[in-house]
């Protein structure tokens, strides 16, 4: 269940006093049975709170406290105590977003902070000590972003020629260095192309799936046997058709009410197939998203006791329209990229550079490299598609992510370099000169929180 209401408070309760380095005395876990009890009031199966309203899960499958008791998916098969769950858990939307309250609640024991060869911020950290701990795996904490060796290759179309690392670890040299990625969200695989960040074609999703979860389970899991077939093909259907997306927006109301089509319930029955709305495959739309057509000028036909919440279901409606429609300077849209309908995703294995790994993002390693044939220099956060294929064009190009669920995520891009989505919105903004007013940016806003 989410924790995420209470969650300022325990970071308050927490952080009243300072952490003494020299202590070796740990912090004790928050109790949660009463906690997540008093949470859980006023929520369904598979619902949790985020700071927009409710979001939850359906699946054709089963119910979720169903699926989380029977599937292998959420099964400890290993030796680290890790499930899939620890980094694909619903309160976060199926991503690391929970990864602070894990924290907080588990008062820092919680097995995704019990290793660091595949996580915080050096290989080598040190997380003997609780304070420790928290300093090693505060990227894991503020952004979900958990780390991956960058390695380049001797024939690569580039060079890292030096590398500005915050945290001096071992790991960075001149070739390779610490990227941070947040882990892809596990949910309606069935709507996607691709399910890594920047991975090659993924033609065959169930075997991409199946494969994945055994690497992970042998990896992160620690597993000392592979899984069995059966639970490979068990947790491949949950993250195939297990559907996530906001059902209540505090001021809007339930997101399925009067007309409009919100929710985990209609996402899961959307036509969904490879190429839709895509050129490869016939006429194509720029009206990605419909779900909000019935809440279209909400505000001037509403009765005066209820202007508040027409007036929040037009500004939704109004930003899905910007989303659909709103031309760049280049002529582009938000819905040529994220062309597929009502889910937001690529519907074509295609990657894109956002320019998310150019942010300064002082918090993460930076590489500066250099073209060997042009001598063009580029500070990048992480390689993307360039880490596997070796060339200048590749830098920085990664998956479109899916849009649903988006107010379970927080913070957003690869590494957790925008907060909110405040922030991707001017991102966006200042990146392709789409020259958005305030009011603009906040019925964008409106409706991404709404997804």
């Amino acid at each position: 269940m989410s924790r995420r209401v209470l969650f300022g408070i325990a970071i308050g309760v927490l952080g009243s006093g300072c952490v003494d380095e020299s202590t070796e005395k740990s912090v004790e876990p928050v109790e949660q049975d009463d906690v997540e009890q008093q949470l859980s009031i006023g929520l369904g199966d598979g619902q949790v709170w985020n700071l927009a309203g409710v979001a939850g899960m359906y699946s054709p499958l089963g119910s979720y406290e169903q699926l989380h008791a029977t599937n292998a998916f959420f099964a400890d098969l290993g030796t680290s105590g890790r499930t899939c769950e620890s980094c694909h858990g619903l309160a976060g939307g199926f991503t690391t977003s929970m990864a602070d309250e894990d924290w907080v609640f588990s008062g820092g024991t919680a097995p995704l902070f019990q290793f660091t060869f595949d996580n915080g911020v050096c290989s080598t950290s040190d997380i003997s000590t609780y304070a420790k701990r928290l300093a090693a795996m505060r990227l894991t904490i503020e952004r979900g972003s958990t780390r991956g060796l960058q390695r380049v290759a001797p024939t690569a179309e580039f060079q890292i020629v030096s590398v500005a690392d915050p945290y001096n670890c071992a790991d960075n040299t001149l070739t390779q260095f610490n990227g941070y990625r947040k882990p892809n969200p596990l949910t309606g695989v069935s709507q996607k192309t691709s399910v890594t960040w920047a991975p090659g074609p993924q033609p065959d999703m169930r075997a991409t799936l199946k494969a994945l979860f055994v690497g992970a389970t042998n990896l992160h899991g620690q597993a000392t046997t592979p899984p069995t077939d059966a639970q490979q093909e068990n947790a491949t259907d949950f993250m195939l058709f297990n559907y996530f997306a906001q059902q209540v927006d505090f001021i809007a109301g339930r997101l399925d009410d009067d007309g409009a089509r919100g929710g985990p319930r209609h996402l899961a029955a959307q036509e969904w197939r490879v190429g839709i709305n895509h050129a490869s495959t016939g006429a194509t739309t720029r009206k990605v998203f419909n779900i909000y057509d019935a809440w279209i000028g909400a505000d001037k036909r509403a009765p005066w006791w209820n202007r508040i919440q027409a007036k929040r279901r037009a500004l939704i409606a109004e930003g899905q329209e910007l989303f659909n429609f709103r031309e760049n300077a280049n002529g582009g849209t938000c819905s040529g990229c994220h062309n597929s309908p009502n889910v937001g995703t690529r519907s074509v294995y295609q990657l894109f550079d956002i320019g998310a790994v150019d942010i300064p993002d002082t918090g993460l390693v930076r590489a500066t490299l250099r073209n060997k044939t042009t001598n063009e220099i580029r500070v990048v956060t992480n390689l993307g598609r360039a880490a596997a294929t070796g060339l200048w064009s590749d830098i920085g190009k990664m998956a479109v992510p899916p849009l649903r669920g988006l107010s379970s995520r927080a913070p957003f891009f690869n590494s957790g370099q925008a907060k909110t989505l405040r922030d991707v919105v001017n991102h966006y903004d200042q990146r392709f000169t789409f020259n958005y007013t305030e009011h603009e940016k906040d019925a964008l806003v409106a409706f991404m929180s709404a997804l």
